[in-house]
């Protein structure tokens, strides 16, 4: 028991390998209930009861278990919890432990308030080793009136890559995602997502739907604040519409911010997912980013990491711009010179170094220290 809240710390802070890129560094982060029991070498279900305070701030609580869903458990059917765990009101009594057993001893690691539905879900999730499978049995659950299901199978998305996602679109309603779009008790942080989605299983004629919903005089802050997914779900059915609706957007200067990087969102989706079929779209609208300024260095960095190098010219005029003074976007130009092969960088490089040595070095340095981590 000793060990019960560094362990809990531990597999909270669990790092996360890849997510879908609408999801945030919030839900991206939390590790879901199929990770901890695979982990566990014990899972059981049962009661919390006669949970006592003490005056020095901590507490103890009997966990009384009626099922166990993996491992084995030979006469113990109760647990002593080193933390105080109340049931208060209409709080459910029912949990869900993950335990850790050594020499016999069984140390719980987390534990989670556990609904009927709830176990019932995890029992199905843990089944299917291929993701896609995975997926397929979250997305009928994302409707649940249940939360804690609810929530737990958005998280199967959340931390499913965009690659992941896509080979499920054939598991998906699209009637479905409609609906649960504009419907506002569907929780913010899943607009884009369900965007997204929708762009996946959806219909040419489903791209009327985006339209209406992004051109609206007035869209709304759960749109507004979404527009990543809701975009990438429009250009995915109507590709021409999309991207010149996202390029009309980029190139207004009185854009909020927010939307500019929900735009930067959208070509990274299409840049890791299909380059090939978008690749000149991409460069289209990151060439308006780069000579609007304001999220330039981003577009800049983008296209170095990616090794695209259509936009040379481009970039390297903006150095000398009047509008672009900023340290970022010049070192930004700067490190795309350096690693850039086209001769045209190599003379920048050069000149830039004749009249700012000391700039040409720091980002020589700075690329050095980047190689060393890679």
């Amino acid at each position: 028991m000793k060990h019960f809240l560094v362990l809990l710390l531990v597999l909270s802070s669990a790092p996360v390998l890849y997510s879908c890129s609408f999801c945030g560094d919030r839900l991206a982060s939390r590790q879901l209930l199929r990770e901890r029991y695979r982990e566990a070498a014990l899972v059981i279900y049962g009661k919390l009861q006669n949970a006592v305070a003490k005056a020095d701030g901590t507490g103890t609580t009997e966990f009384k278990f009626t099922e166990v869903l993996k491992g084995d458990v030979q006469s113990v059917k109760t647990l002593n919890i080193p933390r105080y765990l109340p049931i208060i009101g209409d709080t459910s009594p029912d949990y869900l432990f993950f335990c850790s057993v050594k020499d016999g001893v069984i140390e719980p690691i987390h534990g989670v308030p556990a609904s009927q539905p709830l176990k019932k879900y995890l029992i199905k999730i843990v089944q299917p080793k291929k993701v896609e499978n995975r997926l397929r049995i979250a997305f009928e659950h994302l409707g649940e009136i249940d939360p804690l299901v609810s929530n737990e199978a958005f998280l199967e998305f959340a931390r499913a890559s965009d690659q992941e996602i896509a080979k499920a679109k054939n598991h998906l309603d699209r009637t479905k995602l409609k609906r649960w779009i504009i419907d506002s008790r569907t929780p913010e942080e899943r607009i884009g997502v369900y965007g997204l989605l929708l762009g996946l299983a959806g219909e040419a004629t489903d791209a009327q739907f985006f339209q209406k919903l992004l051109t609206h005089s007035q869209p709304g802050d759960r749109v507004q604040s979404h527009l990543g997914g809701l975009l990438c779900g429009l250009i995915l059915l109507d590709p021409d519409g999309g991207w010149k609706l996202t390029q009309q957007w980029i190139a207004q200067p009185d854009r909020n911010f927010s939307d500019k990087l929900n735009i930067i969102s959208v070509v990274r989706y299409f840049q890791s997912t299909r380059q090939r079929d978008a690749q000149q779209k991409i460069l289209e609208t990151l060439s308006i980013v780069i000579e609007n300024g304001e999220i330039a260095d981003m577009a800049i960095d983008d296209l170095r990491r990616w090794e695209w190098w259509d936009l040379t010219r481009i970039i390297l005029e903006q150095y000398s711009k009047p509008t672009n003074k900023s340290p970022v976007i010049k070192r930004g130009i700067v490190r795309y010179a350096l690693q850039c092969p086209k001769d045209e960088a190599k003379k920048f490089v050069d000149q830039v170094r004749q009249v700012d040595p000391e700039l040409v070095r720091k980002v020589e340095d700075s690329l050095k220290v980047f190689e060393k981590k890679e």
